[in-house]
């Protein structure tokens, strides 16, 4: 049996951050500022992504960083988090969903 996967709009955005540059870190307050959550929300996200083998994480002195960690498993929710923003875009943009469908 299939074990369902667990996605939020917040955990949404959260992989948004890392979709921009593959290779950007970023740290816990880091998130918590650009989404808008608060620090145990950001913290809860980034630690079940890194759970999850989405992300990994490393100590620089006090300071947790998360990265994207680069497998193939990676890739595979990265190519379902375009396609989520792809239908974002399209539900927002009613005019251009027309034109693509005609």
């Amino acid at each position: 049996m299939y074990k369902k996967i667990k996605f939020t709009e917040k955990v949404f955005h959260a992989l948004f951050l890392f979709t921009n540059d593959f290779n950007r870190e970023y740290y816990i307050r880091e998130v918590e500022k650009l989404l808008k959550i608060s620090p145990r929300t950001a913290q809860l996200i980034l630690e079940d992504l890194e759970d999850k083998g989405i992300i990994e994480s490393k100590t620089k002195g006090k300071i947790q960083t998360f990265k994207l960690n680069p497998s193939e498993f990676t890739k595979r929710y990265l190519a379902f988090i375009e396609q989520y923003k792809t239908i974002s875009f399209l539900e927002k943009k009613f005019l251009i969903k027309e034109i693509i469908e005609k």
